[in-house]
């Protein structure tokens, strides 16, 4: 699971649906096992390695050398229209992109903004 999600990420696939789809349709052999589950047992799974996934990325943060004058405090979502209005919204067109926001559990369309702290040295 983490490596299909791993390999996702960098393909630009954002769900975990997508990812099944992708995997079963292109890499079936190389998982064997993912040809035998459902969809929804897939996501399942995916979701409960949330802290497996929470400590794998702090080790890794700990290990990547970091500036000190800049640090990632965390991301959020801004919606620019309504989903359902998206593919008529010219507010934005070509800057804003689909996503998904795990939260409310919504695909949206608008910005991911990233908040930062700059040190003062």
């Amino acid at each position: 699971m983490l490596t299909i999600e791993v390999v996702g990420e960098f393909l630009g696939i954002d769900t975990n649906s997508g990812l099944y789809h992708y995997f079963r349709r292109h890499f079936g052999e190389w998982f064997p096992d993912l040809m035998g589950i459902h969809r929804t047992n897939f996501l399942r799974q995916a979701a409960n390695l949330w802290l497996v996934k929470r400590t794998l990325w702090q080790d890794l943060v700990k290990q990547v050398p970091q500036d000190g004058l800049i640090t990632v405090i965390d991301n959020f979502l801004v919606p620019v229209c309504r989903f359902a209005r998206a593919p008529r919204c010219q507010g934005f067109r070509g800057q804003a992109a689909f996503g998904h926001d795990e939260v409310p559990r919504q695909t949206y369309y608008g910005f991911e903004l990233i908040c930062a702290s700059v040190s003062q040295v």
